[in-house]
C-alpha cells in the first residue's frame, strides 16, 4: 500500500498525456522470431527524449480534455559502472521543462541480462524533496520484467529473454526500499509477482501510434510488451533499433519517443515542433 500510495503521490505531482488511445487493425505484421531482436543496444553517451502526457488520477479513461500539456524527459546512458558487483548502465533522467540539468531520476540496468537492477527518483514529501531508492534482485535467478514506483516515467523493462511463444508468462523479483547489495539490518524484501506477455501488432494499429515526425520507416519491426504487477499494466511498443519503446501506456501516462542520440553519430534527430 506504501508504495502504491508513493506511485499516486508522484502522478500527482506532473501531469501531463498524449490523445486518445490508437484504434485496432486486422493486418497482421511479420512474425519476429525472438524478443532479443528488440533489445536495445546502448553506448555511454547514448542519449533519448520523450514526450508524456499524464491525465489527473480522479479521472478515469483516457479523454483528450483531461490530459495536461506534454512534458518531455532527456535520458542519458550516463556510465557503465559496478552495482553490487555487477556490470550496469547508469542512466540519468532529467526534465526538459524544468530547465536544463534538472535530475529526477536514475536506474541501473544490468549489461548481460538487460535487466532493471536499482531506480532512484526525486519526490515531494511533506512539502520538500526527497530521493527513494529501491533496489532489485530475482531470487529464481532469472530475469524478470520490472515495474518502478514513478509511473509518469514509465522506466520498466521486459525480460527480452523470454520465450514469446508462450502466451502469458509469470515472473517473481524482490524489491528492497534501499541500493542494491546494502540491505539495512531489518530491513524487509517484497515478493513482486509480474507477467509478461509479446503480441504482434497489426500493422495498421503501428501505423496509427503517435510517432515522432522524424521516424520515417513505420514498417519497421515492431512488437507489443504487456507487463503487469499488482498495481500496474503497462503497454510497451519496442521497435527494432531503438533505444526505448516508441510509444507506451498505462493507466495514467502516455509516452512518444520524440528523439535519438546516438554517442557514435552525436546527430539529434528531433521531432518537428
Amino acid at each position: 500500500m506504501a508504495r502504491m500510495g508513493m506511485m499516486v503521490l508522484w502522478t500527482v505531482m506532473i501531469i501531463g498525456l498524449l490523445g486518445d488511445v490508437p484504434g485496432s487493425a486486422t493486418v497482421e505484421r511479420p512474425r519476429q522470431k525472438s524478443l532479443e531482436d528488440f533489445r536495445p543496444h546502448w553506448q555511454v553517451g547514448d542519449q533519448w527524449v520523450i514526450e508524456t502526457r499524464t491525465r489527473a488520477v480522479q479521472t478515469a479513461g483516457f479523454r483528450a480534455d483531461w490530459l495536461s500539456r506534454p512534458v518531455r524527459w532527456r535520458f542519458v546512458v550516463r556510465e557503465a559502472a559496478k552495482l553490487a558487483g555487477t556490470d550496469c548502465f547508469r542512466v540519468e533522467v532529467y526534465s526538459m521543462d524544468a530547465g536544463p540539468g534538472d535530475w529526477v531520476a536514475s536506474f541501473w540496468v544490468q549489461q548481460n541480462s538487460f535487466s532493471l537492477r536499482e531506480f532512484q527518483g526525486r519526490v515531494l514529501v511533506g512539502g520538500q524533496v526527497r530521493t527513494i531508492t529501491e533496489s532489485y534482485a530475482f531470487p529464481a535467478g532469472q530475469p524478470s520484467p520490472v515495474d518502478t514506483p514513478f509511473p509518469v516515467l514509465g522506466v520498466a523493462l521486459p525480460c527480452f529473454w523470454a520465450d514469446r511463444m508462450k502466451g502469458v508468462q509469470k515472473f517473481t523479483y524482490e524489491t528492497t526500499a534501499g541500493p542494491a547489495g546494502r540491505k539495512a539490518p531489518g530491513e524487509v524484501a517484497f515478493l513482486v509477482q509480474a507477467e509478461q506477455e509479446v503480441l504482434d501488432p497489426p500493422s495498421e494499429f503501428v501505423r496509427r501510434l503517435p510517432y515522432a515526425d522524424w521516424q520515417k520507416d513505420l514498417d519497421a519491426p515492431t512488437v507489443e510488451v504487456r507487463i503487469r504487477t499488482p498495481s500496474s499494466l503497462l503497454r510497451q511498443f519496442w521497435q527494432a533499433g531503438q533505444p526505448w519503446p516508441i510509444y507506451w501506456e498505462n493507466s495514467t501516462t502516455r509516452s512518444r519517443l520524440v528523439e535519438v542520440q546516438r554517442a557514435s553519430s552525436r546527430k539529434p534527430k528531433e521531432a518537428t515542433q
